[in-house]
């Protein structure tokens, strides 16, 4: 029979194993719209293309009046607002999708939510409706930036091979869904 301090110790054991092979998986994540990708560094807002909040690649949607964006990664809305959502996967990846520059200020306006907080989504689920034609009249540029927000955490967040060249100031046509950057796990991963 175990003391309750081994099995307090043996609890404590697996789950330190459980976290460390959580971080072991990768992960691939997809195209949020379709559209032409290009550099994170690149983008006209500082605290993405600093890096500032985290690794990424941003996509030039294509010109309608309607864009569905959708769920790069399987995993739980852990924010909804009118124009971004953060996802955490079961790896414990932090992905934010952010549409537009300084969209904010638009509150809401010409944005339509199709999920909730605190949902379990899938790869591909539509998440937000919105009008980048309007957005885009009204002063705002419609870049959608993707970004991993504890790359750390993981031996890599990259690109994928195919899109290594809007590193160097190229773009590179991408359709909704196609795999963009792959989050890897294990030697980098953050043990608690």
């Amino acid at each position: 029979m175990l003391r309750s301090s081994s099995v307090s110790f043996l609890n404590s054991l697996f789950a330190r194993f459980e976290h460390s092979q959580k971080n072991t998986v990768n992960t691939m994540v997809s195209a949020p719209v379709d559209g032409d990708a290009f550099a994170l560094s690149a983008v006209a807002d500082t605290a993405f293309s600093s890096g500032m909040l985290g690794t990424g690649i941003a996509f030039t949607p294509e010109s309608c009046d309607t864009v569905e964006v959708v769920s790069p990664v399987a995993g739980r809305i852990t924010a909804l607002f009118p124009h971004a959502f953060a996802l955490l996967t079961s790896q414990g990846a932090e992905v934010l999708v952010h549409v537009g520059i300084d969209t904010v200020e638009l509150h809401g306006k010409y944005f339509e939510q199709l999920a909730e907080k605190d949902s379990v989504v899938q790869v591909n689920e539509p998440i937000i409706r919105y009008n980048p034609t309007a957005v885009a009249a009204a002063g705002f540029e419609n870049t959608v930036i993707l970004t991993v927000l504890n790359p750390g955490e993981f031996s890599c967040a990259t690109l994928i091979e195919e899109l290594k060249s809007i590193e160097t100031g190229a773009t590179f046509p991408v359709t909704k869904g196609a795999s963009v950057m792959c989050i890897k796990g294990g030697c980098g991963a953050r043990q608690n």
